[in-house]
């Protein structure tokens, strides 16, 4: 649930502004092996992909201090690095002309608005406060596991689809035994390697009705397992096809 010293009332903004709180909370909702499915937006295939990832240090920074809005510079980052992503394939070329490109005069504007914030922040404004991809999340989640931050477990976070990658979270059946700290580091400095690696463009192209049947099938798989979900996928085709012929379920 949004902490309630949010301002206005936009409860919207929980997971923005405090991704830590709303795991937390989403780990409090779920039984024992339940499971969070996310699909998280790839900043390096929107219109964010000038910006450098978020940080653990933000998020941790936005849980302690019970920040109220973005800050300042979070809208300076945002709006000085804001441009269209690339165009890709079943894109409205029209809509992709319309976003084309920053304004000449972007960063003059970025930095006089910042002013004025620090001036007066004024009403609460959205903005996107996080910019990750699927490795440099997974990095943070797994650093808050650890930490004792947050009660869930890493089922699986995908490779990115079209401009999205899809991630599946588990409220554990039981606690889990503490991790030794060296294993848990040589494993995090195995996954900071794929972060570097990762900081550049990313391929898109793959359809959203092709991605929704993607995730639907790796969730199914992840969650389930590989022959639980081949047994449910038959089920369902055999139905589907009784259905046709005009066989009824119950015969």
């Amino acid at each position: 649930e949004c902490p309630d010293q949010i301002s206005n009332g936009r409860r919207g903004a929980a997971s923005r502004l405090h991704p830590i709180r709303f795991l937390q909370g989403c780990a409090v909702a779920l039984r024992p092996g339940g499971t969070l499915s996310m699909a998280i937006p790839d900043y390096r295939a929107c219109f964010d992909r000038y910006r450098m990832p978020t940080r653990l240090a933000d998020w941790l920074a936005s849980y302690h201090h019970g920040v109220r809005q973005p800050s300042p510079e979070t809208c300076f980052d945002f709006k000085s690095n804001f441009d269209s992503p690339e165009p890709r394939d079943g894109d409205d070329p029209v809509a992709v002309r319309a976003l084309e490109g920053m304004p000449a005069n972007a960063l003059r504007v970025a930095y006089d608005r910042y002013l004025a914030d620090l001036r007066d922040p004024g009403p609460y404004r959205d903005t996107h406060c996080s910019v990750m991809f699927g490795e440099s999340f997974e990095l943070m989640v797994r650093d808050l596991i650890h930490l004792g931050l947050v009660d869930l477990e890493v089922v699986s976070v995908t490779k990115t689809q079209g401009i999205e990658f899809f991630v599946h979270l588990r409220k554990p059946m039981q606690t889990p035994p503490r991790t030794d700290d060296a294993r848990f580091m040589a494993e995090r400095r195995q996954l900071l390697r794929r972060v570097s690696a990762g900081l550049g463009k990313v391929e898109a192209g793959t359809t959203v009705a092709r991605r929704a049947e993607m995730f639907a099938k790796d969730g199914l798989r992840m969650i389930l397992g590989k022959d639980a979900a081949n047994a449910l996928r038959r089920w369902n085709r055999a139905r589907r096809n009784r259905r046709r012929t005009g066989v009824s379920d119950k015969s």
